[in-house]
Formats: C-alpha cells, sequence, structure tokens
C-alpha cells in the first residue's frame, strides 16, 4: 500500500500553531502566577512569569556563546549541579531554533560511567 498523502481524524481547532517558546510566552502573560514548573529534588518551584524570565536569563548566555537556529546543543547533568533545571534548559535551547540533545549519563554493570 502507498500513502499518497497525510491525514488527520479529530478535532483540529484545537491545535498550537505557534512555536513552543511563543505559546510560553502567551501563557506566562496571560497568567505569570500560575505554577509552570514544580521540580522538588532541585527545590524549584517557579510560576510562568519566573520560567520565562529564567528563559531570557539564559538565552543571553547562549546569545553570546553564538548559538544560532538549526545547531545543535548538548544539555547534560552539569545543567542540574550548576542550579539549572533541564526542563528550563531544553526550552531556552528550543527559544533560538536550536535542537536540545539530552545526555545523561549511565553506568554500567560493571560500574563504569558513560554518556548515553
Amino acid at each position: 500500500m502507498t500513502l499518497s498523502s497525510a491525514h488527520a481524524q479529530g478535532r483540529t481547532d484545537d491545535l498550537i500553531t505557534t512555536t513552543i517558546g511563543q505559546h510560553l510566552d502567551a501563557v506566562a502573560a496571560r497568567d505569570p502566577s500560575h505554577p509552570a514548573l514544580i521540580m522538588p529534588h532541585q527545590n524549584i518551584r517557579w510560576t510562568y512569569g519566573e520560567f520565562v524570565a529564567e528563559v531570557d536569563k539564559l538565552a543571553m548566555g547562549l546569545l553570546a556563546l553564538g548559538i544560532e537556529p538549526g545547531d545543535r546543543v548538548a544539555i547534560t547533568e552539569d545543567v542540574v549541579t550548576r542550579g539549572t533545571s533541564p526542563m528550563e534548559a531544553a526550552e531556552v535551547v528550543r527559544e533560538f531554533g536550536a535542537t536540545p540533545v539530552m545526555i545523561m549519563p549511565v553506568v554500567d554493570r560493571g560500574g563504569t560511567c558513560g554518556d548515553l
């Protein structure tokens, strides 16, 4: 069987037609005090307004590093040890039109640590 076109079933009126960053900004503008990111293990409980402010701060750093649309940016466990949430880092990368690449540490059966 050869498919000649894609199709969707169901309602399409609820589809978001903006980028993730644009949608985040719109939600934050509409209700900045609503909880957006809760990560108890990192003692993070940010509202949408706080989350967008943190994303904007990190974005300025990436801009200074020369990150451009289309780039791939690795996000490692170092992000967490430096006090940044992986969700925050990924959103910053997406804001630039770049692709976040999550690099997670793995430990094999022999106890050797590497990256996945």
